[in-house]
């Protein structure tokens, strides 16, 4: 073969061997860096929806918290009101 024959020609295609092996790693550090970009980014707002959720589910918690109190509280003057009413039934009763 003519990279036998000639040093020449065998320096010549171990540098084009080693530019295309460096380019191929270059590619390959590039590949590797965007993916832990897009990693890293995709677990930022993955923690960022995780944060909200949990900010959320508080939110719902103290409401849900808030509704309990107010039945109660509704329970308590219905009850007053029935009470009212009975009252006022047995008064009219008794002026009759």
């Amino acid at each position: 073969m003519l990279a036998h024959e000639k040093p020449i020609f065998t320096k010549v295609a171990q540098e084009l061997y080693k530019s295309n092996t460096d380019e191929q790693i270059r590619y390959a550090c590039q590949a590797r860096e965007e993916y832990e970009f897009q990693m890293k980014r995709r677990q930022e707002m993955l923690d960022e929806y995780e944060f909200q959720m949990k900010r959320r589910q508080k939110q719902l918690e103290e409401y849900e918290s808030q509704m309990k109190l107010n039945q109660a509280q509704l329970d308590e003057l219905q009850a007053e009101n029935n009470k009212l009413r009975l009252e006022l039934e047995r008064l009219k009763e008794t002026k009759k």
